[in-house]
């Protein structure tokens, strides 16, 4: 621990606030799929729904970071083993609720790039989707470089893009929006599904725990914050950020709910309504991209991990190696993406959002915030880096 360090500021809690978002903003965010299944079809509470979900993330996610920061962690394995402690092995949960949001994240990428294909420009839907998987495996073996340096670009045009059909969208069906939120129609009577306060609440729990692939990065990048304050001004902002994009997705979509029900990309379905044009090319290449940069990041996510053991050791050409990995971490998604973008958010995305609640988020919420209290109650002047760094500055 070095013994000057230098302040924490707007820049890196930002950093921190934008790494939450960027993860929160990808192509079922982007798509408006997500939204619209888990949010907007109930009417309006998906006005409020979103505030809630991602309080109750901040507040989860603020226990990862305290953690990491009063014993020194930087991944998420120990993280998960201090958590647990003292059955520190069933850090393997993460591992595999990881890997099942892995299969299904990869398998909407699949789909939502295949489904713009056949959208766009005609192509059938199974042939999109070899398309597609070519594609993966071509960058994933030899490009994933450079489509790494893109994706920041490609996150820029997509957020640009949506919050332009954001902000035109509203004021296209302002009206018919306040008539449903200041009616309280949810009913199937006026187009929505019908629900109960325990839907809303397992779709909150859902979408909160299909979030949870930020958390090897929030343990990797938290100790940057190094007070229990900085946590909680990132956390708040985060968590205010990430309602503000969802909520305006929400009410966009809910103004255009009867022209884009049942359509899997509601966003592009929304464009298309309002007359298409530019803007629509331009997001949809973005989101295509989006797609694309996803399931290569995911994919090659698998290869440094595997590529050193067991009998794929073995095999001396690099290319073939990486292939091998690639293909195998491909195929199930690639199948599960024959059943469509909805139905890979409507069943795989809940499947993997109820695993992460039960496994990630629960145990965050009670033994995390007990843990975290038990030490802030036995180092009232927090953690030796915490310390150590209010006296330097």
């Amino acid at each position: 621990m070095e013994s000057k360090v230098k302040k924490v500021g707007f820049a890196t809690i930002f950093s921190i606030v934008s790494l939450w978002f960027s993860t929160h903003a990808g192509g079922g965010f982007a798509s408006g799929n997500q939204a619209t299944h888990y949010f907007v079809q109930y009417g309006w509470t998906c006005a409020i729904a979103p505030i809630a979900t991602f309080a109750f993330l901040a507040f989860c996610y603020r226990q990862v970071i305290v953690m990491c920061n009063n014993h020194n962690f930087n991944n998420y394995k120990e993280l998960f083993q201090e958590l647990w402690n003292p059955f520190p092995k069933l850090e393997i949960l993460f591992e595999i609720y990881f890997f099942v949001m892995l299969i299904c994240a990869v398998g909407a990428a699949i789909a939502g790039a295949a489904q713009l294909l056949t959208d766009m420009i005609g192509v059938p839907y199974v042939l999109a989707i070899l398309v597609v998987s070519i594609i993966l495996l071509l960058l994933t073996i030899f490009g994933p470089t450079l489509l790494a340096r893109a994706a920041t670009l490609m996150t820029i045009v997509i957020l640009f893009c949506c919050f332009i059909i954001y902000f035109i969208g509203i004021a296209a069906k302002g009206d018919v929006i306040m008539d449903v939120l200041s009616n309280f129609k949810n009913s199937p009577a006026d187009g929505f599904t019908a629900h109960s306060g325990m839907t809303i609440f397992k779709n909150i729990v859902t979408y909160a725990g299909f979030q949870c692939g930020v958390v090897p990065a929030l343990a990797s990048c938290g100790t940057a914050l190094k007070t229990r304050k900085n946590a909680t001004l990132a956390m708040i902002g985060g968590g205010f950020i990430n309602a503000l994009a969802l909520i305006l997705s929400c009410l966009m979509l809910l103004g255009w709910y009867s022209e884009t029900k049942g359509n899997p990309l509601p966003l592009l379905a929304a464009c298309n309504a309002m007359g298409g044009g530019i803007l629509t090319w331009l997001y949809a290449i973005a989101l295509f991209m989006c797609f694309i940069s996803t399931g290569v990041s995911l994919i090659y996510g698998l290869v440094p991990r595997f590529e050193n053991t067991g009998v794929l050791k073995k095999i001396d050409n690099l290319y073939v190696r990486r292939s091998v990995i690639s293909i195998l971490g491909m195929v199930i998604p690639a199948l599960f993406s024959l059943v469509g973008l909805t139905n890979v958010v409507k069943y795989g995305y809940q499947f993997a959002g109820l695993l992460g609640f039960f496994v990630l988020l629960l145990p965050l919420l009670f033994i995390g915030t007990y843990k975290n209290w038990k030490y802030s109650k036995d180092h009232p002047n927090g953690s030796p880096m915490e310390e150590e760094y209010l006296n330097a500055i």
